[in-house]
């Protein structure tokens, strides 16, 4: 894991886009898979996942600002 935070980050969202368990996306990235090989396998893409996490972060920002 090149880095930790932004994984831990991304996790909940690689949960929800190819609903496996946070349990089993922390195995696999242990195992050396990697987030985007992950969200590959279950049918999406690295830009699906990007767009989910940018989609999350915009909308904790949008509720902080009002």
């Amino acid at each position: 894991m090149k880095n930790r935070v932004v994984t831990a980050t991304l996790v909940p969202v690689a949960v929800d886009l190819t609903g496996l368990t946070p349990g089993e996306i922390r195995q696999r990235l242990r195992d050396g898979e990697t987030l985007t090989a992950i969200v590959e396998a279950a049918g999406k893409t690295s830009d699906e996942l990007l767009n989910a996490a940018v989609d999350r972060y915009r909308i904790a920002v949008e509720e902080v600002l009002q």
